[in-house]
């Protein structure tokens, strides 16, 4: 994970990327900035929400990324029911 330890911001069409993003199935992006600690913030309060079956978050896939590669993926009930 050597990738994430340098300063990231690049630009595609004028906008910023941030070096850390959580993405939730049907919501979207629910974080993007340069804090760590607050995209783990948002990852472990979404992967909470995808396992309470409760509330649009319920059932997703969580995952958490840095540098547009994933760190870690939850894998939400939803998934096993589309296989």
């Amino acid at each position: 994970m050597e990738f994430c330890l340098q300063n990231y911001h690049s630009t595609h069409n004028g906008a910023v990327n941030h070096k850390y993003q959580v993405i939730v199935g049907n919501i979207g992006t629910v974080y993007s900035g340069d804090s760590k600690e607050a995209a783990y913030t948002h990852y472990t309060e979404y992967v909470d929400q995808s396992k309470s079956d409760y509330g649009r978050a319920a059932g997703e896939d969580v995952t958490i990324m840095c540098k547009d590669e994933p760190l870690e993926e939850f894998v939400g009930s939803l998934a096993t029911l589309a296989e």
